[in-house]
């Protein structure tokens, strides 16, 4: 099942609620989908309902669903932490499928589009698994073969978010757990939508991800203005101290994005696609702590990028 060849249906469509990166990945699949003829249903919070209407309004039908509870350490790997909670998030998993078939059969939808969320599928319909995430960063075989077998058990294709040489993604991308039909769909970013050439003028920093990571991120970017007496704009949920830091409003997030010459963020997957299409100056990355991921994305990208190896070195890199 080919993106290009979805037209005329009706799509359920739900984003992982592990912070806001696939959610905004999720929008320029949904606008091209919708320019396919196809009419857009999206099980979401609250809190992804709010970003999915800066960019469509009233255009989709919203359902509320089930939110994953993720709890972030800094002292254990995301990753194996969520290996431990695999029992917990197995019944989460189970509610979110029986959430799925209500609307399913409510709607009577003709295709399920779950971004990540192994419990979001039909068994009376056919169901997308978007990721780029088929091979996961770690060690523990175990947990390999559950991600391979819950992707294989409950879908029907895998629409992965790179291209076939792995170039944004790396090993990650790599298919070869996958049992089920795979399209390789691209980097997908919501900067792809905008028409152009826009000044690039602005430094910008990019504080998002865990609490715990997003406030030694922020500091560090405090501590830089402070001492060089630089106004940079910040995207942000916390507040800001400094006054050279800027923080931009949640309208206009989009445009400042655009118009950057520097950008600093953790190194999200969703922002290297984005980064793909912004194409700013200089881009400082840094992985979050313990994400393993993150890591791997940084050491991936270094030859383009500059990479800080942790909060201390990010004065280094600006």
């Amino acid at each position: 099942m080919l993106l290009k060849e979805v037209y005329s249906k009706k799509i359920l469509l739900s984003a992982l609620n592990w912070g806001f990166g696939h959610v905004y990945r999720s929008i320029p699949l949904v606008r091209k989908l919708q320019n396919q003829s196809n009419k857009i249903h999206i099980a979401c919070s609250e809190e992804q309902k709010n970003i999915f209407l800066k960019y469509f309004q009233h255009e989709v039908s919203y359902h509320l669903s089930n939110e994953y509870s993720f709890r972030f350490s800094l002292d254990k790997s995301l990753i194996q932490k969520n290996f431990i909670q695999l029992p917990a998030l197995l019944k989460e998993h189970q509610r979110d499928h029986q959430r799925c078939e209500e609307i399913v059969r409510q709607e009577q939808v003709d295709l399920v589009i779950s971004d990540h969320r192994y419990g979001f599928y039909s068994k009376h319909v056919p169901s997308v698994f978007v990721t780029h995430q088929c091979w996961l960063p770690v060690k523990n075989a175990l947990l390999q073969k559950t991600h391979h077998y819950l992707i294989n058990k409950n879908f029907n294709a895998v629409w992965i978010l790179d291209n076939e040489q792995h170039t944004f993604a790396g090993k990650l991308s790599d298919e070869k757990g996958l049992k089920i039909p795979v399209e390789f769909t691209g980097p997908q970013s919501r900067f792809q939508m905008k028409g152009g050439q826009t000044e690039k003028t602005f430094f910008v920093a990019v504080i998002s991800g865990p609490v715990l990571y997003a406030n030694e991120l922020l500091k560090a970017v405090e501590g830089y203005a402070d001492r060089k007496n630089e106004l940079i704009h910040c995207i942000t949920d916390l507040p800001v101290h400094s006054e050279f830091l800027k923080r931009v409003e949640e309208s206009a997030q989009d445009e400042v994005l655009a118009a950057a010459n520097r950008i600093i963020s953790h190194s999200g997957y969703t922002t290297i696609m984005d980064l793909h299409f912004l194409d700013p100056e200089k881009v400082i990355l840094i992985p979050s702590p313990m994400q393993s991921e993150q890591v791997y994305l940084a050491d991936l990208h270094r030859e383009k990028f500059t990479i800080a190896s942790d909060y201390s070195e990010l004065a280094d890199e600006l």
